[in-house]
């Protein structure tokens, strides 16, 4: 039943989401016992490649299904991997700049989480008092309950990390949150759309419950430049 498929989907997807924490404690703490942030950067680097790879394919599924006599050329493979380094690698590389500031794990983390708590918010909001759909035709799931609940979500966990992450006013981790929080629900939107167009409902299949790597990283791609803009300057 419907119920139990979403029971499953959300069980599939809180596993994924906890290996993915073991991995991240992992790697910070080899990071943190060595005194270095080669290994943080080696897994944002490996996370990007993925995600520009799992983006190339969308590409060029889209392709397809605009095109489907058409074979594709030189040029056409070499434009999708230029679209998808633009559209994943030079947002993404953002938050290896960001790494290596002062204080850098702490910044990464600090954007990362708040996006994330965007889109999880979004989510279980949408799931639970869902009623209005936001953009069907690019996003059936999404609705404005959703949206609404992802921003909560998003400014709430900025105000509450800010301190012990960045130091500032409460002003500033407002508008923070206000910032990423957008930014979170345009990455996600502009993703589904390119899936949409693709025919595909996930970029990908390696974590259960959640897609690809690039359903998971696409609501920190926007996030990232402004995340390190605010953060920086």
């Amino acid at each position: 039943s419907d119920p139990d498929k979403r029971l499953r989907q959300m069980k599939d997807r809180i596993y994924s989401a906890t290996a993915l924490l073991l991995v991240l404690t992992a790697v910070i703490t080899l990071d943190r016992t060595c005194g270095v942030k080669w290994f943080s950067a080696g897994l944002i680097t490996i996370v990007l490649c993925m995600g520009t790879a799992e983006c190339y394919t969308l590409f060029r599924l889209r392709g397809l299904v605009r095109y489907p006599a058409a074979a594709p050329g030189l040029w056409d493979v070499f434009f999708r991997i230029l679209q998808a380094v633009v559209c994943i690698g030079l947002p993404g590389a953002f938050l290896l700049v960001l790494l290596f500031q002062e204080r850098g794990l702490l910044l990464v983390l600090y954007v990362v989480i708040v996006a994330k708590m965007v889109d999880n918010g979004a989510l279980f909001v949408g799931r639970m008092m869902g009623r209005h759909n936001l953009a069907p035709k690019i996003s059936p799931a999404k609705t404005v309950e959703g949206v609404f609940g992802g921003f909560f979500a998003g400014i709430l966990t900025a105000v509450l990390l800010g301190p012990a992450c960045v130091g500032g006013s409460l002003h500033f981790f407002l508008i923070f949150g206000v910032a990423i929080s957008l930014t979170s629900f345009l990455g996600d939107l502009t993703e589904s759309f390119l899936k949409r167009q693709a025919g595909v409902k996930d970029s990908g299949s390696l974590l259960s419950g959640i897609g690809g790597i690039l359903d998971l990283m696409d609501s920190v791609l926007l996030s990232a430049p402004v995340g390190y803009s605010m953060l920086t300057w």
